[in-house]
């Protein structure tokens, strides 16, 4: 017997977990439940007579038989994607989406996106964190911002805010430990690791002249993170001074060993190539460049 053709809403189902590796995603980018996503993948799976997934703790990993069907259909979802987005004029509706990375969101844009309100009360925002490869046509994004060199394929970027390297702490850190003087000290000192930035610290001690071991070292899932946790007075993270401006005029953070390494590394503003600029893409633009230049506002801190 000829077993018929799944529906174009399984397929859809499929691709949408594929594409997110997480059912729990897909459910929400489709609006149903994630137990509706299970059942539209099992009916595939009995259809091929192979599993697409296979199950790993908190997510899914494609099988390569899932993997090779991913690929001969992503490419046309993402056409459809971008032929429907064509054909829908922006103007429609005032809505801003921005992509961007979480530290970012939280230790940057959010302190100084009320002035955007303020100034643009007209636009509405929507803000979406991920720390994905930059794709436009699989997401809704009508600006993001990334930190790199520039280099985003079909896409136009524009340089944001550099991200010079320094260790900060509590006020009260150096004390618990003995003291601060010399980039020596960090023998005695417990280091906080950002596990998505593994790089920097052992960059940033070589080209202090550190030798040795540190004392201690904790690995945390993001900046944002490690930065909550020097301030809680765990130990030292490696800032992106840019993203902990606020709490250094606070004082709510330290940096007793002025030394700041210089990695080249900048948050860009980025469009996707060929797209129409509207006025709202035009104000943002110019606001956000304008913030990049001025740092905090005294109110902002």
């Amino acid at each position: 017997m000829t077993k018929h053709l799944p529906s174009l809403r399984a397929i859809q189902t499929f691709e949408a977990a594929a594409r997110h590796l997480s059912f729990t995603h897909a459910a929400d980018e489709l609006h149903v439940t994630p137990g509706a996503i299970s059942r539209q993948i099992r009916a595939l799976e009995e259809l091929f007579g192979q599993p697409l997934f296979e199950r790993i703790h908190r997510g899914v990993n494609l099988t390569t038989f899932g993997n090779k069907y991913f690929t001969g259909i992503s490419h046309h979802f993402s056409e459809l994607r971008k032929l429907t987005e064509a054909m829908i004029p922006r103007q429609i509706s005032p809505s801003l989406h921005i992509l961007c990375s979480q530290t970012f969101a939280i230790r940057w844009l959010m302190p100084r996106l009320p002035d955007f309100h303020r100034r643009y009360p007209q636009f509405d925002v929507t803000l979406t964190t991920s720390s994905k490869p930059l794709d436009f046509s699989s997401c809704n994004a009508d600006v993001a911002v990334r930190l790199g060199q520039g280099d985003w394929k079909d896409t136009v970027s524009y340089p944001l805010v550099t991200m010079p390297l320094t260790p900060v702490c509590s006020p009260s850190y150096p004390g618990t430990i003995g003291g601060f003087t010399s980039v020596q000290d960090f023998r005695r000192a417990t280091i906080l690791n950002s596990l998505a930035r593994p790089d920097d610290w052992n960059s940033w001690l070589q080209a202090a002249g550190f030798e040795g071991q540190v004392g201690r070292e904790m690995g945390f899932e993001n900046s944002a993170l490690t930065y909550q946790a020097a301030i809680e007075g765990m130990g030292f993270a490696l800032a992106q001074l840019p993203l902990v401006e606020a709490e250094l005029a606070r004082g709510d953070l330290i940096a007793p060993y002025p030394f700041t390494l210089d990695n080249h590394i900048t948050f860009y503003l980025i469009f996707p190539a060929g797209a129409p600029r509207n006025d709202m893409l035009k104000s943002f633009e110019t606001w956000i460049i304008s913030k990049a230049l001025n740092g905090l506002s005294p109110s902002e801190k």
